[in-house]
This record gives C-alpha cells, structure tokens and sequence, in this order.
C-alpha cells in the first residue's frame, strides 16, 4: 500500500489545509482571461490530447434560445475560419484522429467542452493545427446558412435517437424537480420547435455573447513541449478580444424545498418503474474546493454510497423485496451543479413503487438512527483505500485523455490539482482522520429527520398500477415511522480456500521468441503462455479457454437453462460464500475473475495487482472447484426478468432488437440476449449447476493465458498450486455442431407500430464466408469504418435524415462446431420518419456503387492511419498481447507479425472485391420497422 510522506495532521478537529498544486501542469491566465492548463505526460506516448472548455450551457439560454448551445457545439464541426466545410474532420480523420472516438464534444446545462484527442505527436504540423482547430472554435466559425440549416435535421435526429422514454418523462418532470430554477426548463438537447425554426442571426449572436476569452480554457496534455505549447496558445488566443460588454456567467442556484417535492411520470413506452428518492444538500464552499476537505467530503460521499448500496444488495434478495435493484450515490442533484444529493434509485416490481419507496425510506432511517457498524466501515474503507493504492501505483500510466479531463473539472468547478502521488498521500492521511463516527455524523447532516430537501419521484409505465403523488409521500412517511432495530452485519471474513490444494508441477518449459513469452505444460496438462511486460507495472491479465462448451450437452429442454447459464454462475455462490459475501470478503483488493461456459468453449478472464496476485489465483480456484446454489440470488434473478418482461415490448427497440436477434440466428433457442416470457419458468439452477460442474470436471485440454508484470517465482509459485492442481483426467473435445449459425438465405421483413417518438428503424446485415488470417481481417476491419464514414456523410451529412449510424465488420470464427469463419457486417440506422424506403434504396446503391468502382485513395488512407495509430496504442496494452497469445494457440497464427506491413498492403482493389464478395456469394438480411 501507499506510504505515507506527508507530515500532515489528521483533520479530527484540526484545520483544513490547502492541496498543493501540480506543479507538472503549467497554467496562467492571458490578459483577455482565458486560461490554460498544459502538461507533459507520455500516456500513450507520442500522442497528445487538445481540450477547450466553456463556462457555457443551456441555462445560459433563453426561452427562444433553448437548444442553441448544443446547437453551436454541432455547428464546431460544419466549417471554420481556417477549416471550411468539412475540412476539419477529414484533416483531423487523415492523421488518425477519427470522429467521434478522438473528436468529439459534449453540451451540458453549465457548461461545453470540445476534444481532439490521442493526435499523434510525430508531426509538428499536426500539433499546430490542433491549436488552430481551438482557436477557430474559440471566435472563427463561420456559421453558415446552409450549414445550420443541413444542421438542423441532424440534431432532430439526435432527439429522436435520445428521446425515449425516461427523457420525455424526465422533461416533464425537471419543472417540478426545480421549482423556481431555470434548471428546470433548460435541457441541454432544447427545443425541436426552436432548432428547427431559429433565425441564422440568433445562433451567431449567441456565440458572439458567449464564445469569448474569459469563459473559456486551453487544456493541452501529452508528448509535447510545454513551452511551445504556452507560446502557441498564447500567439493564436492572446489577441481575440471579449465583447464590448461581457455578459457574465452566474451560478444557477437550486432554491431549497421545506416541503416533499413528489412527481409521478408515466409514459406509454416505459418498461419498468425506476424510483428516485434523493436529499439534496449543499456542496462545500467555493474556497473550500481547494483544500482537504474536498478530499475529506469525496470520501464520506464515496463510503456512505457503498455501504447503503451493500445494504440494498442484501435486501434484494429477500422474498418480499418490493425492488429488484437499489443503487446509492452522493452526486450533482440530477442535471445540475450548484446542488448536490444524497440519491436513492431503484427499480421497483411491477405495482409495488410505494413499497420501493418505504424500504429506502424505512432502510434510510435504520442507518440515521443506528448508524454505520465498524466492519461495514472498514469494507468499504478498504475498499476505497484498494482504488487508492492503484491510482498511486499506475500513476506512471494515467493517460492524457484522463488528465485532460481532470483539468476541465479544475476550470469549471475549481476541484483541486494535485499531482497523484501528493493526493493519494494527502488522501491517507486524511482517512486516518476518519472513523465510523465521523461517517455517521455526515450522514445525519445531510437527511433531515423533517421533509426538508427530500424529492420523490417515479418514472412508471403507464400500464402498470400506478402510485400517486399522495401514496409516495405517505409511503415515504410509513418508512421513517416505523420501528427499526439496528442493522446485523453477518458477514464472515473468512479465507477463500478452507483447505489448499496439493500443488502439482511444470513438466516443461519452451520459449515462444516471437511473443518474447514461455509455454508451461503442467503435470494435469494444461499448457500456460506466460508474457512478462512492463507496460502496467500494476498489472496483471489472466485468461483461460478449452474446447466443448454448452455444445456439449445442449438440447432444445435445457436451451432456457442455457440461455441464462453465466448470469446466473455470475450470482451463485462459490465455496462456503454467497455471491454478496464473497464481495465483502474481497473488499480491499483489486481483484475481478469471471467464469463463463459459451456455447463452443468454457473458461475464465480476470486481472489482478502484483500485490493481489495470489488471491485472485485463489478466487479462481475456488471458482472454478467449488460453486453452489444461492437461492436467493437465484429466485431474484428470475423476479428481476419477470419485471423486465412484464412491459418490456411497450419500447420499440426491445420490440426491433429481438426481432434482429431472432431473424440473425435463425430462431435458435440460443439466439437473443435475453430470455423470454415463456423461458422464464422452465430455467432449472441444477441442470445449469451440473453443466458447470461437468465443464470444470477435467480441464487437461485447456489454454491459461497470464501477461503482466508478476514476479517469475510467485508466478510459478500460484502456477502450481492453483492452474496444476485443477483436475484432469484426460478429456480432449471439440465444439458439437448444434445448429447455431446464421441465416443462409436473403430475408426481407417489414412491419409498423405504434409508436410515441415516430421514426423509422433500419437493420441491415450482411454475411459471407471468408478465410481467416491477418489481411483478411484487416480488410473486414478497414471496410467496416470505410463504409459507416460514407452512409454517415449520405445519411448524415447530406439529407439529414439521422443522427448517427452504427456500423461495422469482422471476421468471426467458432460461431458452430467446425464452420468456416464468417464475415459480420451489421449496420444499425434510425431515421425520420417516412425515410425508411429510401435510406434502403440508398445503402443498397452505395453498397453497390464500392463493389462496382472501389472507394477513393483518401477514404483508405484516413482508415489506415486510425488503424495503424490504434494498432501502436494497443501494443501498449496487456490486453492485446493476449489476444495475440490466444489467436496464436488456438489458430497457430501469428496476428502481430508483419502487422504494418500488412496493413500497408492493403488496396483499393482489395476493400473493392470485399464489398463485391459480401454482395454476390453472400447472404443479406434487412429489417425496417416504421410507425404506423
């Protein structure tokens, strides 16, 4: 764990003192006001990430305003000074900066931040422009009429897109959530009435009064040089000028309530009734941000959210649980900054949202009158204390994008900027300041025993049995009424293993020189890849896979059992722990170790600290050795799909999705992701237990993959004792065909519905047989992004017709037994309604049009240089160099090798015969669902 360096008194009764500022980040303020933050950092190395941030947002709007902040955000990216039309995303996409994932932005109610991130730093010219693309969006779009006007679609489609159910509740809901605060009445997406319908001048004169210097922040972390980038920043900014008279930016308050605010929400396409009950409080003060007791206020939030969300997870499980799932959180008071809550947010069972409401409340009471027992206390202060130490140990590896964004916070809320190291040690101290006592008092400060500051609201279905806003608030009240007693913590801290196993033994060792990594055989006879890195000195990854898998003993019967298999593992018991008590036991260390049986194959992924090595060696034995029924977490399970089920088709898209699903997959009972009304009640926990059991029964043919940074003798050490001890009597198996494949013939469907939000949903998919080899799944990979970049400029850009297409392709193997690799090229659009005939007849066209003449050198070469700049990242990560491990024992290919070159190789010609490939020896599938 962290040492402590830092002569700091406890803060029992002791002044507050000030967070020390990084002095790694280099900072000041221009005379025209705006602020810049610059730091060198080498997480990834040679990239840099570029930020601007506005003290801006929707409440700075007014009523015939509503929705221009998001507007401008949008229109950052239709045409600059020095970047008209879309020059900025094609310059920024040429250099592997690809839109949406490296270029983005976000509008919220207080504020706008734009992104260029991962920029490859090799270039100097790259850099300056990044500067530059800040400074156009600073003061220089040229808004132009018919980019606000092709705008204007778009952002429709974003509404359309977001305007589901819970946001056309949560609209109605916000004025009374905010009585007597413009937060109210100031969601960030606006009003469709007003994007559609704004005078040009209106936009322009909105970023003039509000885009200026003073409200505005230059982040710049990575590879650079710092005193080049402040004099940049300072040549390009330091002669814009701020308006004439500056219209400031005040802080929206949220006015206190004496009295219960309550709202019941319903909505025709709500599939469960989600409940919040919240306790707005203030946050610290403004000049208390930048002192330890933020640290010390972060902290009581952090514990007090984790043991009342322990306490729900416990009670979930009881029968008469009016809930399936209650998180707890300590955060900004639903969209807005200036207050703070305590919040309470469950998921009731269907017609039992007063009975939700009277266990927070009852459960609220019983920690208020009660408080807090020392051993939840030191679970979830260790818990706290593991994400310390990691922090502090990785802090060689937090990444650009990470600090950027923890400089935004500096800028618009005046969080501290402390350097890792001095936080994580101020933070310890702070902790050692703090005992079960002090957890209980700042919970009692933050609940009034009154009805002051307490919010109630439900989000429900409307074809549910509804409450009122008159049966919540008497439901609020039964609960702090009644009797409590005061709260059992039962949990038994016990070691994972009662007894260890006898270890056994490495029988050989080979190098494998192309991965720099060893192959073990142990004496059970699994065979271990072994790669030590340094790429995260916190970090190790480990894996494990055999062939078999549910193929093995699947029958239609058993398929609902099967379908549900790794959920319900997830939620059993392992060893003498239920599921919840294993977390407890497991608090304090950074651990996670997933089980899972696919349809092809059984095995295990997890990771772990060099610290923490030999649990998480320990936890998968036990895993994999010892599971048991929990009935409880089991009989929950099935309550929560039940209420899942009970509304779930009043949404559209759950209606789409498992038409998707079912229709991909040939309506194998397999197929889908969720279970059925029908599934539900045939789901048997023994025949689900004894498959699991049968699957770990003999694991000699199975592959363990570990990367990371372990030591060469405790590795060895846990090897033996914890992978040869797994039991092995010789079993070799291969996957058993059970019919699980794709649709083999080309299928159109076409329906309508009712629908609240009218739109028209398209899926479109793809598939063909393919070889399976490194080029070939670059080139599925390299035409996946060509062609969603082309729909999204036609669909998009050009007719504005959606906000968004999803799209991608891939080579995929072990779908059924010994089939061929296939390709998957699924693409996903929503568009306006009406549009669905002809958003089909223009994929078709395009689709044809790349099979017929290719795609342009360009549109390869910006692909190229994404791939080939995610390809450098990924080689910095233990991940990929399991992947690379597994590709090669599973299919005795080398992925790594020649990548580049490979990837260089790649032509026109070849994405061209792809699309032609996929088009005339393939199988097409489309699916459109439109509002009647």
């Amino acid at each position: 764990m962290l040492t402590l360096t830092l002569g700091m008194t406890a803060l029992a009764g002791a002044a507050y003192e000030t967070i020390p500022f990084d002095a790694s980040v280099v900072t000041g303020k221009l005379s025209n006001g705006l602020t810049y933050y610059v730091k060198k950092n080498n997480t990834p190395e040679h990239h840099a990430d570029f930020f601007i941030a506005q003290k801006v947002g929707s409440v700075q709007e007014e009523e015939n305003q509503r929705g221009l902040a998001h507007f401008l955000e949008h229109m950052c990216f239709n045409g600059t000074k020095h970047f008209p039309g879309n020059s900025l995303i094609n310059y920024l996409e040429s250099i592997g900066v690809k839109f949406g994932a490296n270029l983005n932005a976000y509008t919220s109610t207080d504020e706008t931040v734009y992104n260029i991130s991962n920029v490859p730093t090799n270039r100097q010219s790259a850099l300056d422009s990044c500067f530059l693309v800040l400074s156009d969006w600073s003061h220089a779009l040229l808004l132009k009429n018919k980019d606000i006007d092709a705008e204007r679609g778009v952002i429709e489609g974003e509404w359309r897109m977001r305007s589901g159910a819970y946001n056309r509740m949560l609209e109605k809901a916000a004025p009374i959530l905010y009585p007597g605060s413009i937060y109210g009445h100031r969601m960030p997406i606006g009003l469709m009435s007003v994007v559609k319908n704004f005078k040009y001048k209106e936009l322009k004169n909105y970023y003039k009064k509000w885009y200026h210097p003073s409200n505005q922040a230059i982040i710049v972390v990575g590879d650079i040089d710092t005193d080049y980038a402040v004099a940049k920043i300072k040549e390009l900014f330091g002669n814009i000028k701020n308006p004439k008279t500056i219209a400031p930016v005040v802080s929206v308050p949220v006015p206190d309530n004496e009295e219960l605010i309550v709202t019941v929400q319903t909505d025709n396409e709500q599939t469960v009734s989600n409940v919040r009950v919240m306790f707005k409080h203030d946050d610290i003060a403004a000049d208390e941000m930048r002192t330890t007791k933020y640290m010390e206020n972060d902290y009581l939030k952090s514990v007090v959210s984790s043991m009342l969300t322990a306490r729900f997870a416990d009670l979930k499980l009881e029968p008469d649980a009016p809930f399936t799932h209650v998180s707890v959180m300590d955060r900004k008071y639903m969209i807005s900054k200036t207050k703070q809550a305590l919040q309470f947010m469950g998921i009731s069972k269907p017609g039992q949202v007063d009975q939700c409401v009277q266990w927070i409340s009852r459960e609220l009471k019983r920690a208020t009158r009660f408080g807090f027992t020392e051993s939840e206390y030191m679970r979830a202060r260790l818990k706290f204390e593991a994400s310390l130490d990691k922090l502090y140990r990785e802090r060689d590896k937090y990444s650009n994008t990470k600090y950027a964004r923890s400089l935004v916070r500096v800028f618009e809320d005046g969080e501290p900027c402390a350097d890792i190291e001095t936080y994580c040690n101020m933070m310890l101290k702070v902790i050692a300041g703090i005992n079960v006592e002090h957890v209980n008092r700042y919970l009692n400060s933050i609940v009034s025993p009154t009805d002051r500051n307490v919010v109630l609201a439900a989000f429900c279905s409307n074809k549910a049995p509804l409450p009122t806003e008159q049966s919540l608030i008497e439901a609020f009240h039964a609960g702090r009424n009644e009797q409590v007693t005061a709260y059992v913590d039962s949990v038994q801290s016990n070691e994972l293993l009662l007894t260890e196993p006898q270890s056994g033994k490495i029988v050989s060792e080979t190098d494998i020189p192309q991965f720099d990594a060893k192959l073990l055989t142990l004496s059970n006879g699994i065979k271990v890849y072994l790669k030590k890195t340094e790429l995260n000195n916190n970090e190790i990854v480990l894996a494990g896979n055999s062939p078999g898998g549910l193929s093995q003993s699947y029958t239609i019967q058993n398929a609902p059992s099967y379908k549900a298999f790794n959920s319900i593992m997830a939620l059993s018991g392992y060893g003498q722990f239920s599921s919840n008590d294993l977390k407890k036991v497991l608090a304090g260390k950074n651990v996670t170790m997933r089980t899972f049986v696919s349809k092809t194959e059984e095995g295990f992924q997890g990771s772990t600290t060099p610290q923490d090595a030999e649990t998480a060696f320990k936890l998968l034995y036990l895993k994999l050795t010892s599971p048991q029924k929990d009935q409880k977490a089991f009989n929950n399970y099935l309550d929560n799909n039940r209420t899942r089920l009970e509304h779930q088709n009043a949404d559209p898209k759950y209606e789409f999705a498992d038409s998707i699903f079912a229709t991909v997959f040939q309506k194998h009972p397999l197929g889908g992701e969720n279970l059925s009304k029908e599934d539900i009640d045939k789901v048997d926990y023994n025949t689900i237990l004894n498959c699991y059991k049968d699957r770990f029964s003999d694991m000699g043919d199975m592959n363990v993959y570990i990367v990371g940074n372990f030591d060469d003798d405790s590795i060895r050490t846990y090897i033996k004792k914890y992978i040869a001890s797994l039991p092995s009597s010789g079993r070799i198996e291969k996957p058993k065909d059970i019919n699980y494949r794709l649709f083999g013939t080309n299928i159109e469907r076409h329906w309508t519905r009712k629908m609240e939000n009218p739109q028209d949903k398209n899926y479109f998919f793809w598939t063909a047989n393919s070889d399976y080899d490194l080029k070939h799944v670059l080139i599925a990979k390299i035409t996946g992004q060509i062609m969603q970049s082309i729909f999204m400029k036609e669909i998009r850009e050009e007719r504005g017709w959606t906000y968004h297409v999803d799209s991608h392709c891939s080579v995929v193997t072990d779908q059924n037994g010994d089939d061929a690799p296939v390709i998957f090229m699924p693409l996903n659009v929503t568009v306006k309604q009406g549009k669905a005939q002809e958003t089909h007849d223009l994929i078709e066209q395009l689709m044809r049009e790349v099979a017929q003449k290719g795609v342009k050198e360009e549109q390869l070469k910006k692909v190229k240089e994404y791939v080939k700049k995610v390809y450098t990242e990924d080689r910095e990560d233990n991940s990929y160099w399991m992947v690379m491990l597994r590709t090669f024992a599973k299919h005795q290919l080398n992925f790594d090798k020649d990548y580049l070159n490979i990837l260089d190789s790649i032509t026109t010609n070849d994405i061209q015969q792809f699309v032609d490939h996929l088009l005339t020896h393939g199988h097409k599938l489309k699916l459109i669902m439109t509002a009647e």
